[in-house]
């Protein structure tokens, strides 16, 4: 009878193992319809020949081929500038600056969050020991002699625990993790794209009010000798009161505007040494000048391609990689879940008794869950991780958008300015020849003061057109760099451009 109860156990528990694998793979919890994603813009037929956008950054960035020796590394973009007081100040701000710190911290605890997701697929094992001394009731579910004695318990055990992960749930949410850190190391580098960009324009804006001022003292010395010379003139009777009380008032604005030009430079001097971490006195000495300043010319390679170089939008890329592997995870959080537990040991009530043969346990612990029935709490999670990956898209379109915005109008600014600075250094050429000549006319007796020193203030007013021109310009070259993307690259998410 024994070898038919055993083939009838057998049989039962082969029904069983049947019954249950039918379970698990067809009472799930029902997950519904997908929701589509929302569809990413496709930029491709931007740079086809009907956009006239890739042959204005053709033309801009090849107008002045590069050499050799400008071609810096992408990190240190600004530089190409070629001023070694700007370089300092860039790199103590990269340094030092808070908002940077910030961003380094977010990418740590993305780090951390995605360690703990790669932990959860790996093998725990973990090793307890447990000592209790405990007085049993006399009337309690023990009898004697442990009723009613003192009792030293003692437990050494060792725990290992797997979850094979066997439908992939686990391993979507570590590609989540991993996506939401590449994210963060992209966006710390556009916060720093960011900083320095600010404190490079910061630096061009002083030193164009250095110029500025400067011009604008020579403006007033003029204005005091036309002064002198109209006092001397009306002593003479050569001229009327009106001329001189007229070269009076224009003296008295040449004063004001002096002061004013001198007030943005100490506030644009306070603000660049707020941005680089000083204390906002500190930079009062600092007077850059333009000429100080090169025309960066960016050794990049040409096409709206470049827009992929921008960490903005790799961060926003690493954001819809990183919601995609959250939507996968919630939808397989619908299937079964395995888990395989083991555990050995030793447990003993006495303690002298603990490590000895008949004290050892061990076993096997298998489990399988699956959700039946869950007020469709599942699903409510799936519809927030597929809105979460919809956001995601968007922003990135949003990103896209923006930065083909940016890259336009840096492009067009350049176009604007670059005609206008050409003419007006030939004009200001122009205005100093002749102010050269006049100087001339009057070392050689043929004319009188007045021509050279209206001679003199055409060419400072051009100079003053000349400096507000060239700063705009070294402007417009910084932010289409920005634009670009500062040189930023990062070759693991040029695949994700693909998907």
């Amino acid at each position: 009878m024994a070898p038919k109860k055993n083939a009838r156990f057998t049989a039962w528990t082969w029904d069983c193992l049947c019954l249950a694998t039918v379970l698990v793979f067809s009472a799930c919890a029902e997950r519904g319809i997908d929701t589509p994603a929302l569809a990413k813009l496709d930029t491709s037929d931007w740079s086809s020949p009907k956009s006239a956008l890739q042959d204005r950054l053709q033309s801009v960035l090849s107008a002045k081929a590069p050499t050799q020796t400008d071609q810096l590394h992408s990190a240190n973009w600004w530089e190409l500038l070629g001023n070694p007081e700007l370089s300092a100040l860039v790199s103590k701000a990269l340094a030092q600056n808070p908002s940077l710190s910030l961003a380094k911290t977010r990418i740590e605890k993305a780090q951390s969050l995605a360690g703990l997701s790669r932990s959860a697929t790996l093998v725990q094992v973990d090793v307890g020991l447990e000592v209790s001394r405990q007085l049993y009731s006399q009337n309690g579910i023990f009898p004697p002699p442990i009723a009613g004695s003192m009792v030293n318990m003692g437990s050494l055990q060792t725990n290992v625990n797997w979850n094979p992960d066997l439908m992939g749930a686990r391993a979507a949410q570590l590609r989540a993790a991993i996506g939401e850190v590449k994210a963060q190391e992209a966006q710390s580098h556009y916060a720093q794209l960011q900083m320095a960009t600010q404190v490079t324009l910061t630096f061009i804006n002083l030193a164009s009010w250095v110029d500025q001022a400067d011009l604008a003292r020579q403006q007033r010395q003029l204005q005091a000798d036309t002064v002198a010379l109209l006092e001397e003139r009306v002593a003479h009777g050569l001229d009327n009161r009106i001329e001189l009380t007229q070269a009076q008032s224009d003296l008295k604005d040449r004063d004001t505007l002096l002061s004013y030009i001198q007030a943005q430079v100490l506030t644009t001097q306070h603000q660049l040494a707020v941005l680089t971490v000083q204390d906002p006195l500190s930079l009062e000495p600092l007077t850059p000048h333009l000429a100080n300043l090169k025309t960066p010319q960016w050794p990049a390679p040409l096409g709206l391609n470049l827009l992929t170089q921008r960490a903005d939008l790799r961060a926003a890329q690493w954001r819809v990689q990183a919601a995609l592997g959250q939507v996968e995870s919630a939808k397989l959080n619908f299937y079964p879940n395995v888990n395989l537990g083991l555990f050995a040991g030793y447990n003993s009530i006495e303690l002298n008794q603990l490590l000895r043969g008949q004290s050892l346990q061990y076993g096997l612990l298998p489990s399988v869950s699956l959700p039946i029935l869950d007020g469709g709490r599942l699903r409510a999670q799936l519809f927030g991780r597929e809105s979460e990956r919809d956001g995601a898209i968007a922003q990135y379109n949003e990103t896209l958008l923006e930065a083909v915005k940016e890259c336009a109008n840096a492009l067009s600014e350049l176009q604007s300015i670059e005609p206008q600075l050409k003419q007006t250094t030939e004009s200001l050429a122009l205005a100093r020849k002749a102010q050269a000549l006049s100087l001339q006319r009057r070392e050689q007796g043929l004319t009188n003061l007045q021509p050279v020193l209206g001679a003199k203030r055409a060419s400072l007013n051009k100079a003053q057109g000349w400096v507000t021109l060239q700063a705009k310009a070294l402007s417009a070259h910084v932010t289409l760099i920005n634009a670009l993307g500062g040189g930023y690259s990062d070759p693991s998410a040029l695949a994700l451009l693909s998907h």
